[in-house]
């Protein structure tokens, strides 16, 4: 009223009074207070965008190519941690001049490698030469049963015990495994299958020994995974929580909902509309049921089969695109095998057909046929569940579906529905109205109504949004609404889940497929845990799943609307006139699979060379003396003797003072040190031609004494050293020239170093085996007796330091 406007009359609204009292503003004057608010927004923004530093300065081009900088770091990061652990792991590995004598646990798995029948059991091979099969293959796949049949008690210690599937070991069976183990990983979800009951005796009053201060004893609990919820502190959920295998959010959608809580972050795929994606459900005639006669639906395993046909026809058929890999799950093991009889039924009747290479067992992921008790781990592209129970000849419907009715029964269902990554047909008689339901009604059976229900529908009957997704942003409306307008198809908070596409742009050509996906620094955004989860994994997996990206940051939008939507647009068009049929579906390919890891299983085989793996380290080996006839050892050097130059004659060695010889000797030592008397004095003596008689001797005498007295020669014992040498190069001696042929002629010291590459090559030998290798390693082709006293010397002082010790197997190995 007036009253009102009259309060507005002072001298910083008198402006805005005189536009409003304007005839331009007759229109909007049943708004004012909407015009007025919206105004103050405005300028209160502007306001912020100019004060605050980080928002005065930001630049969506500068951003996006920092966050590109980020992911590239970020992989690179990762890459590079990859590959120092195998440069780690390789650098562990045997040389390949190693384990060519007995007597070293190197030698004795080259030997069992070679032969072709009367091999060493596995286990005692592992308790002998174990740590050699964990330095060529640092990771075992061994199954629990596995490790107590194999690994000896002690013998073969882990850093890590990793458990998947945890839920299915029992505690018994686990702690085996755990003991061998510096560090446990248990990874596995309790709301799956518990270890099978099949064979499980159960002793009637067995004493609750075990039971803790809580009251909780080990046997309560069913598997190794209950046991550490219950007991171990630490837990990592975080990223473990998202589902990223289902290319379609349906396929994971009921779980979520009805055994997790929608606690699962799952991903919306790139299509509007379910075609070959997603759940469907596939009704079959009733009343084929053999309720006394085998407890099996001969129809529906006959139309399962047919189904499965098709798949292998239209899979091999030219031209259709990337394999589809295929799988079927049955709610009992008697509509298992009826399916299996089915199919291989049909395949007779095809022997030489073309859907017979579907079948081939070689695959990377072969078809196969599985009961609910037995799927767990598996995954295809595509799932045929068969529900195998219904109504017999005279229509009656027993509430009897096997193990689903048991007290564990909903932990099945949730394995056997969650095993497609594409999607998942249902083929059934029963309706969900067929089943009558109470409350003392299995959860299994309450569950498999439900999923009756959810499959016919194909979704919800009623779509409940999660509770942490907020209205869509006035900036996501207003972005949606500026596309709109340039003719585009717009889907807001695309995903049934609580991980969504704020804006998915509708591909013009191909209905039900989205163009583009448009993300906004919104709630969403707000909320993740970190920025590797908000800007690089997040768009990774949607990416993975076929969508294009695009990210519009508010700020950006307030700034530069025209600029921002022109880039949108631009983009759109170029995916438009890229895209083909199918093309924008397209997941990106996966990253080739890991190396197998050995099985060790009784049934031998090698490990896998990975794809990645760095070059063979550079040895010594790959370096050749001048003038060697062989390859240099690892961890040796060749022997090089010091230049040799014609100095005089003997009788002007006899004549020179010891301070012209004293250099000469100096530099022989220097040469070749450390380097025994008597060598020394060869190599003295040969630059004056001199043959080892009184004088020429007497000659190096005062040299060497005056070597000494300077301090260019250090005297130990019978070996000479050049001045500040501490620890000598190990030397190969193998080539024809060199003048050292025994190893009484080495220093301790050198033999010593010998002795620890051989141990740390050989991982471990018997005392002959180390006299043996080592004598080689140095060049000598035969092992006399001096040589054996020499090492045999040299082996004992480092045993007698505690440098070298016997394992259990008594092999001597380095501490």
């Amino acid at each position: 009223g007036r009253a009102a406007e009259a309060g507005c009359d002072t001298p910083r609204l008198a402006p805005s009074l005189r536009a409003v009292r304007g005839p331009a503003a007759a229109p909007a004057r049943g708004r004012l207070a909407e015009a007025f608010e919206r105004q103050l927004r405005r300028v209160w923004v502007d306001r912020v965008l100019q004060t605050v530093p980080a928002l005065a300065e930001f630049r969506g081009d500068d951003h996006r190519a920092l966050l590109e900088r980020f992911r590239a770091l970020d992989r690179a990061w990762l890459e590079g941690n990859r590959r120092r652990l195998l440069e780690r792991l390789a650098a562990k590995r045997p040389a390949a001049d190693a384990g060519l004598l007995a007597g070293t646990k190197l030698g004795l798995l080259k030997a069992e490698m070679r032969r072709k029948r009367g091999h060493m059991p596995l286990r005692q091979l592992f308790q002998k030469a174990g740590d050699v099969v964990q330095a060529i293959t640092p990771c075992f796949m061994m199954s629990p049963i596995s490790v107590a049949q194999y690994l000896a008690p002690g013998a073969l210690p882990f850093d890590v015990v990793i458990f998947d599937e945890a839920s299915q070991v029992e505690p018994a069976d686990a702690y085996g495994a755990i003991a061998r183990g510096r560090q446990v990983l248990l990874v596995g979800d309790e709301r799956q299958l518990p270890p099978t009951t099949f064979f499980q005796r159960i002793e009637a009053g067995e004493a609750r020994a075990d039971a803790s201060e809580d009251g909780a004893a080990a046997g309560d609990l069913e598997s190794i995974l209950g046991l550490a919820i219950a007991r171990l502190p630490d837990r990592c959920r975080g990223s473990l929580r998202w589902h990223y295998r289902s290319r379609d959010e349906s396929l994971i959608a009921f779980s979520n909902r009805e055994f997790y809580d929608d606690a699962l972050v799952t991903f919306p795929g790139p299509r509007s509309e379910r075609g070959e994606l997603g759940i469907a459900f596939h009704p079959v005639a009733s009343g084929g049921y053999r309720r006394g006669a085998g407890q099996f639906d001969p129809v529906e395993a006959q139309a399962v089969a047919e189904a499965v046909l098709a798949h292998a026809r239209e899979a091999v058929r030219p031209g259709a695109g990337p394999r589809r890999s295929l799988g079927v799950g049955a709610f009992s093991v008697a509509q298992q095998r009826a399916i299996e009889d089915a199919v291989e039924a049909l395949r007779r009747a095809e022997p030489d057909g073309p859907a017979e290479a579907f079948f081939d067992p070689a695959a990377d992921e072969p078809f196969f046929v599985k009961n609910l008790e037995t799927i767990q781990g598996d995954e295809r592209d595509v799932i045929l569940l068969s529900v195998g129970y219904g109504r017999d000849a005279s229509g009656r419907l027993a509430m009897n579906f096997g193990p689903v009715n048991q007290a564990e029964g909903w932990r099945r269902l949730n394995v056997l529905v969650t095993r497609a990554r594409r999607r998942c047909v249902l083929f059934s008689t029963l309706r969900a109205s067929d089943l009558s339901i109470t409350d003392a009604t299995p959860r299994g059976v309450r569950a498999l109504r439900d999923f009756l229900d959810y499959a016919e529908r194909g979704s919800f009957p009623e779509v409940t949004a999660p509770a942490a997704r907020d209205a869509a942003s006035a900036v996501e409306a207003d972005l949606a609404a500026a596309l709109v307008a340039r003719g585009y198809g717009v889907h807001p908070r695309v995903g049934s889940g609580s991980t969504w596409v704020d804006l998915a742009v509708l591909h013009p050509e191909v209905p039900g497929r989205y163009l583009l996906g448009i993300e906004v620094d919104g709630a969403q955004w707000n909320g993740a845990a970190t920025v590797r989860d908000r800007e690089r994994l997040r768009p990774a997996v949607l990416e993975g799943m076929g969508w294009a990206l695009e990210r519009v940051h508010a700020v950006d939008w307030v700034r530069r609307r025209a600029a921002v939507l022109d880039r949108l647009v631009a983009r759109l068009e170029t995916l438009r006139n890229a895209s083909v049929a199918g093309a924008a579906q397209a997941p990106v390919p996966a990253a080739g699979p890991a190396p197998a890891a050995p099985r060790i299983d009784g049934r031998g085989g090698s490990p896998a060379k990975p794809a990645s793996e760095p070059p063979p380290r550079a040895t010594a080996s790959s370096t050749l003396a001048e003038g060697a006839t062989a390859a240099v050892p690892s961890g040796f050097v060749a022997y090089v003797r010091a230049r040799a130059r014609r100095l005089g004659s003997p009788e002007q060695l006899c004549d020179a003072a010891p301070t012209r010889t004293a250099p000469v000797l100096g530099e022989v030592v220097k040469g070749e040190g450390p380097i025994h008397v008597e060598e020394a004095l060869r190599a003295f003596l040969d630059r004056w031609e001199a043959r080892a008689t009184a004088r020429p001797k007497e000659a190096f005498e005062r040299a060497l004494a005056a070597a000494t007295s300077s301090g260019e020669v250090v005297r130990r014992g019978d070996f000479l050293w050049p001045k500040g040498m501490t620890r000598p190069s190990v030397r190969w001696r193998g080539d024809e020239a060199c003048p050292v042929t025994d190893a009484e002629r080495i220093a301790t010291e050198e033999l010593e170093e010998a002795i620890r590459i051989t141990l740390r090559t050989e991982f471990g030998a018997t005392e002959e085996g180390i006299v043996t290798a080592t004598c080689r390693r140095l060049g000598f082709r035969r092992t006399g007796a001096g040589s054996r006293t020499a090492v045999t010397s040299a082996l004992s002082t480092l045993l007698s330091r505690g440098e070298v010790t016997k394992d259990r197997e008594g092999f001597l190995v380095l501490r």
